[in-house]
């Protein structure tokens, strides 16, 4: 009771002000909307874990249904650091109240505990994305002792933020090493650019798509991530190559995948025609050449819309 008429009593003190706001602008009135929009998530958190004739709380079903209402509605809010990250601590801490004692056993602990992980590595990606890498960086500490593929991504790809180039290459290839291969990579070395685009082929109707629906594995996204970085740090393009070929056997499909193969070629593409020795001349190898990634690049971005 004492909870509930708290709650309302808040509801009462923050719709106040905003009525005054509503009549000026949509920006004075936003941050009420915003203690609105978090006074509804506590609510509906207190719902979840307040006993009821001593039984536990809202069910693991329901829990699960909740968080993905929260996560959509996040998707709406302003991408402003201090309000977003206030949101998610708010989703975390409910969370880890939904944590009910249930006889001898607590109920719902190990989804709250992964739920909790999950809210940290999302205040992670906010921090880093705005620049804020003090705050990346403790919420990242907070999952040191978690041996997630998710961490080591978000972690390397905090380091390379920071400009640290070499440690977030290093974090990647040493973790990426260590996970298990999904098929044989054998035979990866002296594979050209040509090898890699005409063993391509466009899917078939009925085909599922890597990369849909969370299909791709860890080690796959930390191999995009590499060549990607290799690429941009000046390595040649055996080394990208490789990667992908790697890739292509796991995700051929993927479409985060096809795009970087086709910037790739269109890079080259680049290159050729900026070339001293390019010539514009039909029967020229420079323009031949320069045609050939054309035609690869548009392939793969293509790809990667259908």
């Amino acid at each position: 009771k004492g909870t509930e008429s708290e709650l309302e009593n808040t509801r009462i003190r923050i719709i106040g002000p905003l009525s005054a706001a509503a009549m000026e602008s949509y920006e004075r009135c936003y941050p009420s909307l915003v203690k609105l929009h978090m006074l509804s998530e506590l609510e509906q958190s207190w719902s979840m874990f307040k006993p009821s004739n001593n039984t536990p709380g809202m069910n693991e079903e329901k829990k699960v249904i909740l968080m993905a209402q929260w996560d959509s509605r996040m998707r709406i809010v302003q991408g402003v650091l201090k309000e977003r990250e206030t949101m998610l601590n708010l989703s975390r801490v409910s969370i880890s109240e939904s944590v009910v004692p249930s006889g001898n056993k607590v109920v719902g602990s190990d989804a709250s505990a992964r739920a909790k992980k999950r809210y940290w590595l999302q205040i992670a990606k906010e921090a880093r994305r705005d620049k804020q890498f003090s705050t990346a960086t403790a919420a990242i500490l907070r999952l040191s002792n978690i041996p997630m593929p998710e961490v080591i991504i978000e972690r390397a790809k905090l380091l390379w933020d920071k400009e640290e180039f070499h440690k977030a290459i290093q974090t990647i290839q040493k973790t990426k090493d260590m996970l298990p291969a999904q098929t044989s990579s054998g035979g990866s070395s002296g594979l050209t650019a040509s090898e890699i685009s005409l063993s391509i082929k466009s899917p078939k109707e009925g085909d599922l798509k890597s990369g849909q629906s969370g299909l791709v594995d860890a080690k796959t996204k930390m191999t995009l991530l590499l060549a990607r970085w290799l690429g941009q740090t000046g390595h040649n393009d055996n080394a990208q190559l490789t990667l992908y070929r790697d890739i292509m056997k796991t995700a051929p499909y993927w479409d985060k995948y096809l795009f970087e193969v086709g910037k790739h070629y269109d890079q080259a593409y680049v290159n050729t025609i900026n070339t001293p020795e390019y010539s514009e001349e039909y029967e020229s190898d420079r323009f031949k050449q320069a045609q050939k990634w054309l035609k690869y690049a548009v392939s793969h971005y293509g790809r990667c819309v259908e």
